[in-house]
């Protein structure tokens, strides 16, 4: 018998004087036992991130995602409002709408709301119309007009626009710029510029530039009249005028 335990001594010394060490480290007297259940370990808790060892956060917040202050981490609180206090429907503290636009329903101030008058509406005051005539080379000619008189009210403007019809010769010698002008009261005021030949038809329909009478002081009475220019010099190259159309619009 005493020979196994010497034996056994032998062959666990290592293990008994590690024993030893770890007992005084400790502090143990003989009779010393382990400690009871119900007492308290050393370490109760280990801290891993922001969560205790009971899964709660180090804040004391809930366990629930929400702070002590009763928000959420993500920003807002348990019943779904936002940090701020305003309600979670989206308006803000003040009742209005987060979008800007007041609470009455009324669209905000980012709303542009135009004051510009509309324009006014025109009316055609007066039409002359101008019928065949051929313009010879090498001069000028008047196109009878009629219908050609108008009054123009105060304070009101008067545009004068219309088309002529006219007959292109084949040829044109030594000649441009040849054009039908439009005068009011002797002053020239618009013109529609024929084109040269030649020309697939011989005829085409060509507008006058919008001519501006401005605003008098008081009523005016205008007369109208027409005369082409033809700067061809050879016989045969005549131009004719089928036809002129001018309208007087007048705004107030």
């Amino acid at each position: 018998m005493s020979h196994r335990i010497t034996g056994h001594v032998r062959r666990n010394a290592v293990g008994y004087l590690a024993l030893a060490a770890s007992v005084s480290i400790v502090g143990l007297k003989p009779g010393d036992g382990r400690p009871a259940a119900s007492a308290k370990p050393a370490v109760t808790r280990f801290q891993l991130a922001d969560q205790s060892s009971d899964g709660s956060p180090n804040d004391g917040s809930p366990n629930d995602g929400s702070r002590r202050d009763g928000s959420r981490r993500d920003g807002s609180r348990r019943d779904g409002s936002p940090r701020d206090g305003s309600p979670s429907d989206g308006s803000r503290r003040d009742g209005s709408p987060s979008d800007g636009s007041p609470s009455d329903g009324s669209p905000s101030d980012s709303t542009a709301t135009s004051t510009t008058a509309a324009p006014s509406s025109g009316n055609i005051g007066a039409r002359a119309h101008g019928t065949s005539v051929v313009a010879k080379h090498g001069g000028s000619t008047d196109i009878p007009l009629s219908g050609d008189s108008w009054t123009q009210s105060p304070q009101e403007l008067d545009l004068v626009a219309g088309t002529m019809d006219v007959g292109i010769p084949s040829s044109c010698t030594g000649g441009f710029a040849n054009a039908l002008t439009l005068s009011v009261d002797g002053k020239a005021t618009t013109f529609a510029a024929a084109p040269g030949p030649p020309t697939s038809s011989g005829t085409v329909t060509v507008p006058f530039l919008i001519g501006t009478l401005s605003e008098p002081g008081k009523g005016t009475q205008h007369k109208l009249s027409a005369k082409f220019a033809n700067s061809c010099t050879k016989n045969g190259e005549d131009f004719t005028i089928k036809a002129v159309n001018v309208d007087i619009l007048k705004f107030n």
